[in-house]
């Protein structure tokens, strides 16, 4: 499927017979109007998890600090950063705690989920 800009749009080049399908010209991404995590619950309050990770990262090196503390800081909420941040806790080890790391994993994810969810 080949795709020209049209009058209209965005168009696909069909054949005769076949529909011609129309893409809007100018899309707005979520990154552009403010995130995931802003567009569908203003009351999304991530604060319980930040507080936790700050914990979390107290317990690493100073180097290692200096890398995790603007994830945390310049935390807004979208999907892709919080992955960024368990890969960046599953690196880690056992630094991020006492006892079983993936029952901090686990208690991260619950806080993420359970601001998305706006308890």
């Amino acid at each position: 499927m080949k795709f020209f800009k049209g009058q209209k749009g965005w168009q696909t080049g069909g054949k005769a017979g076949k529909a011609v399908f129309k893409l809007p010209i100018r899309q707005i991404s979520l990154q552009r109007i403010g995130g995931e995590a802003n567009i569908f619950n203003m009351e999304k309050n991530f604060e319980p998890l930040k507080g936790r990770l700050r914990v979390i990262c107290d317990r690493l090196d100073s180097e290692e600090q200096a890398s995790f503390r603007p994830l945390i800081d310049n935390f807004t909420g979208l999907t892709s950063e919080f992955q960024r941040i368990m890969r960046d806790l599953g690196k880690y080890g056992e630094k991020i705690g006492d006892g079983s790391k993936f029952a901090i994993y686990r208690e991260v994810q619950n806080l993420f989920d359970q601001a998305n969810r706006g308890e």
